[in-house]
């Protein structure tokens, strides 16, 4: 049976969310505030999240964003329910990673359709994403070291910006060593980065949610994480977290340069 948990803190709609998602033979999970909505995501791995975004003690903003850094919610399916229904409002939703928003106030069949279509594609894509990961698997990706330093380049505007390029395999192993390093750009200030994954043949949810708090920590020093040369399984990979949204990804590393006009400024190698 499929499982839904709205996270709502007003009683009443919650109540008829839950009423009317029963009618359709769901099993439902409720929450009357963030926290506890959290909690019950992480516990129990619903196949789809319905939360509001104004709420005490956590918003939904908090929410997806945590959800989204947990390699084992990354995944799960999320629409936001709110009465705020302003372009940013939207574009900061789906920039966090959310797959639908529904405004306040709805009708029963907007919800049902927003639900279905969501279960429908998250399905579909499952499908998809396990046959190539079946793919990828089967081939040979040696585990060699988590990444290197291939460059750092410098644009007309004197912003650094490190290329870290991951090679082989990451997944929960090594992707800790990744994000140390791109914390430790963060940390330093002033330096964007470029992850350059044109040698790496696999991704799991443990790194793509690396990169997800590597992102974060970069944006909150006005900084920038930069993604090129995904793969096709890491494309899916993005695409079923929807995470597509919240990373600048190039189809390679000369249109990120051509993008941030740093043509052949690129300084010397060194390795780790």
């Amino acid at each position: 049976m499929t499982t839904i948990l709205v996270i709502e803190d007003e009683p009443k709609i919650r109540e008829n969310i839950q009423e009317i998602l029963e009618l359709e033979g769901f099993d439902l999970l409720t929450a009357e505030n963030g926290r506890i909505g959290l909690q019950l995501a992480q516990e129990h791995h619903p196949d789809l999240i319905i939360c509001d975004v104004m709420m005490p003690e956590l918003d939904g903003y908090d929410v997806l964003v945590t959800l989204r850094q947990n390699p084992s919610t990354l995944k799960i399916p999320f629409i936001f329910l709110s009465a705020k229904a302003t372009k940013a409002d939207f574009r900061k939703g789906m920039s966090l990673g959310a797959d639908d928003y529904l405004t306040k106030p709805f009708t029963p069949s907007e919800l049902r359709e927003a639900i279905s279509i969501r279960l429908e594609k998250q399905t579909m894509m499952m499908v998809r994403y396990s046959q190539e990961l079946e793919r990828v698997m089967a081939s040979s990706h040696p585990r060699t070291p988590s990444y290197q330093v291939v460059a750092e380049a410098v644009t007309d505007i004197t912003t650094p910006v490190k290329v870290i390029q991951p090679t082989g395999v990451l997944d929960v192993t090594n992707c800790s060593q990744l994000r140390r390093e791109i914390m430790e750009v963060a940390n330093a200030g002033g330096c964007n980065v470029l992850v350059d994954c044109q040698n790496l043949s696999f991704m799991d949810s443990s790194g793509l949610s690396a990169l997800v708090l590597a992102s974060q920590k970069m944006r909150e020093v006005n900084s920038q994480l930069s993604i090129c040369s995904i793969n096709q399984q890491i494309e899916m990979l993005f695409e079923l977290s929807s995470m597509d949204d919240i990373f600048e990804i190039f189809p390679s590393s000369t249109e990120f340069y051509s993008n941030y006009k740093l043509g052949n400024e690129v300084a010397t190698l060194s390795n780790i």
